[in-house]
């Protein structure tokens, strides 16, 4: 179980990552919408691993 608590963390690390470098880029201007869309599919993707990881291991 704590190799895939350690997943989940490094995704969610990764994810909070995209968010900062998402603001940062509207900050000066750029055109961020589909990164902002990518970062939505990618979310839930990381939703869904999560959940399947961990209902998996109750089982």
């Amino acid at each position: 179980m704590l190799p895939d608590l350690i997943i989940v963390l490094l995704v969610s690390f990764a994810l909070a990552l995209s968010v900062y470098a998402i603001r940062q880029g509207g900050e000066y201007g750029h055109d961020v919408r589909d990164a902002v869309l990518m970062l939505l599919v990618l979310s839930g993707l990381v939703t869904a691993l999560g959940t399947s990881i961990f209902s998996l291991n109750r089982q």
